[in-house]
């Protein structure tokens, strides 16, 4: 028992010392509680995810209260993170399957404990794992459903179809797999967009992983409960308690000032203002721009561009001036609703339209893996956002 204590300890500091964005450790007690000071600038859709795999043990920071959520993920990394979330058992390894892990790698155990879940990659030689190539979105959903011993034989992938623009991309042999893992709730998108040759971020394989350890203890996520906080209609919110309420959050004066706009064309549009106020206030941390977003950029609402491929500055729509900015966001949201656009419409306007579901959306709480990848994005726009900002009062 002690040498088995060596060992894994010795594990622990091979794997910390060799690789600068280490996942886990191995001596980290379970249902520990963890935090992470680097989670609260953009990434509050995983911190329940991250928090709750800290505390089984199946993730880590790189260092001290630092969980860098924007790095990328490995296959044997993930390797570790899967089989510890979900308590796997690892027992010593008495044959080695793959040349490139050896027995003496640090994740050799865990590469053979989950290696019939990882799906086989014809450019990859049948011996070879590639333990440091980065696991991309589709490969990620594939392992999961193949981790909780789910059959995707008749799952239709034509369903991507009408949810995703970018579905023409996935490798045809892990289409079943994918639309499996998009019907149970694992895998979500963004914007109608799943990207799945990307490469998957720390915070995207967290939460992607936690759903998958919810369904393995019974839950089921396909049945999430409506919404019924509706965006269209009329305000209930007036123009100065809007910019009282954005004062009292310490909001930049750029976002205070906006205000003007936003009610503008609500007005015009039908479209409720101070439901898209609030969500400019989670978008752009009340106007202080701390994401991937400059201030420059004009961009309200984290609009991506028609071409995104990820979630670089670059990545988001640029418009000319603050007014273009907030015109955009209500044509975004309109494509959303079914409703016609004011003026000129953006790029990624196009994009939302062709869709399946544009025009379908009619409350906050259904903005979830559709605007943002988080499902639970309209519920935390409500309650953190829309609802302080409905019962703000100055007296």
């Amino acid at each position: 028992m002690f040498k088995r204590i060596l060992f894994l300890a010795a594990v622990a500091a091979i794997f910390i010392a060799a690789s600068s964005n280490a996942i886990l450790n191995l001596s980290m007690p379970k249902e520990q509680e963890i935090s992470f000071n680097d989670l609260s600038d953009g990434f509050e859709w995983a911190q329940e995810a991250i928090s709750v795999l800290a505390g089984k043990g199946a993730v880590n920071g790189v260092e001290d209260h630092i969980f860098s959520p924007k790095s990328q993920v490995t296959k044997e990394q993930f390797a570790k993170m899967l089989v510890l979330a979900l308590e796997y058992s690892t027992p010593e390894p008495t044959t080695q399957t793959y040349l490139d892990v050896p027995s003496m790698r640090w994740s050799f155990r865990f590469v053979e404990a989950s290696k019939d879940f990882f799906p086989k990659n014809p450019d990859i030689p049948i011996n070879e794992f590639y333990p440091e190539q980065l696991l991309t979105r589709e490969e990620l959903a594939a392992t999961l459903i193949n981790a909780l011993g789910l059959d995707s034989s008749a799952a239709d992938p034509q369903i991507l179809n009408g949810a995703f623009t970018d579905a023409a991309e996935i490798t045809a042999s892990l289409s079943g797999q994918v639309a499996l893992a998009y019907e149970k709730g694992i895998l979500k998108g963004s914007d109608n967009t799943l990207r799945p040759k990307a490469a998957v971020s720390r915070a995207e394989a967290a939460v992607f992983l936690y759903r998958a350890v919810l369904i393995h203890e019974g839950k089921d996520l396909s049945e999430e409960p409506a919404g019924q906080t509706p965006i269209a209609g009329e305000s209930t919110v007036t123009l100065e308690q809007a910019k009282n309420w954005a004062a009292s959050k310490g909001a930049h004066e750029r976002y205070i000032n906006i205000a003007d706009l936003y009610w503008k064309y609500g007005a015009e549009t039908g479209i409720r203002p101070e439901v898209l106020y609030a969500q400019a206030a989670k978008e752009t941390n009340y106007g202080k721009y701390t994401g991937n977003v400059v201030p420059e950029q004009n961009n309200w609402a984290g609009i991506k561009t028609k071409e995104a491929d990820g979630d670089k500055t670059e990545d988001h729509e640029t418009f000319s001036s603050p007014d273009d900015g907030v015109r955009a966001h209500f044509n975004h949201m309109a494509a959303y609703l079914g409703k016609e656009p004011t003026g000129q419409t953006h790029d990624r306007y196009a994009v939302v339209t062709s869709t399946a579901w544009a025009g379908t959306v009619q409350y906050v709480e259904e903005l979830g893996g559709r605007w943002a990848p988080d499902p639970d994005y309209g519920y935390d726009l409500v309650q953190n956002y829309l609802l302080p900002l409905e019962n703000y009062s100055s007296n």
